[in-house]
């Protein structure tokens, strides 16, 4: 069993429903690269084990398989992954053991070996060439200076300024150092919180070009969601769902059992308070930088 094992079943389950990324999308409210990433085993790309999971058991449901099922394979792959790179890690920092400083193969004796003694013969003859090659080459230099170098005419001045092929001088151009194109310094995700209480919230966000949410449930609740100025959807979700939203300016939620969510906004958890029972309205407003 492989990460890309789990993937392909879910994949060819939706073939065999007929159905396209972009309905799995509308009926789990899962962005659709994380649900191509699921197919193709990429979990590595889903922000998260907490997310990996909620998705996968989310995504199996709408195709009719075990959720929990998948989950536990996932679980077993992704601890089996931890262990292997933990191994190789380990293995890596123990360095091998060098043969060559063994018992076994330490030589009993410094002695060279009769064969490989110098033979004081050729060292004269190496010797000898070199002294040849050296004395050769001090007289090439010499001749080259006294005969040659010496008996050269002396340059003519040239008061035009110009170059001996009578043409001036051009002076190399300076090449102007580019400009560096002006960075654009991007602002980070701010969170807002201008009011937090056991029945609302009102958060402001800046920093982004979109309100992106991902909700985990890790208790059953009911969620009503408007996306702008669209009609608002309504869905009751078991532990472990994980559902995802997005508004180009402002988002309202009400949550029944608002103790049993996790809101993302842009991967970034959400501080707002939750009860266990309670019902909760949240206000969450893009707001443009100044």
């Amino acid at each position: 069993m492989s990460f890309e094992e789990i993937g392909l079943r879910m994949k060819e389950r939706r073939e065999e429903l007929g159905l396209s990324i972009d309905d799995a999308v509308k009926e789990t409210k899962i962005r659709s690269k994380y649900l191509k990433a699921i197919e193709n085993g990429h979990f590595d790309i889903i922000p998260g084990e907490v997310y990996a999971k909620g998705f996968i058991k989310s995504y199996a449901k709408f195709l009719g398989l075990d959720g929990s099922a998948m989950v536990d394979e996932y679980k077993d792959l992704a601890q089996s992954s931890e262990k292997m790179t933990e191994d190789a890690k380990t293995a890596q920092t123990e360095p091998p053991e060098d043969p060559t400083y063994s018992h076994s193969t330490r030589p009993t004796s410094s002695a060279p070996h009769p064969s490989r003694q110098p033979d004081g013969r050729n060292a004269k003859r190496i010797l000898t060439v070199l002294l040849v090659i050296v004395i050769a080459l001090f007289g090439v230099n010499y001749a080259y200076n006294v005969f040659i170098l010496a008996n050269l005419p002396d340059p003519i001045p040239n008061e035009s300024g110009l170059d001996p092929s009578g043409s001036e001088e051009e002076e190399p151009e300076q090449e102007e150092d580019a400009e560096d194109p002006e960075e654009v310094e991007q602002q980070p995700l701010e969170l807002q919180i201008i009011s937090d209480s056991p029945s609302n919230a009102e958060v402001h966000i800046v920093g982004v070009d979109s309100i992106e949410v991902t909700i985990i449930t890790t208790e059953r609740c009911w969620l009503r969601v408007q996306e702008d100025e669209e009609e608002p959807e309504s869905q009751t979700l078991s532990e472990g769902d994980t559902v995802s939203y997005s508004a180009d300016n402002i988002m309202r939620m009400r949550a029944g059992n608002s103790g049993g969510i996790e809101i993302y906004i842009d991967d970034e958890l959400l501080e707002v308070s939750g009860q266990s029972g309670g019902v909760k309205n949240y206000t969450l407003k893009l707001i443009s930088e100044q």
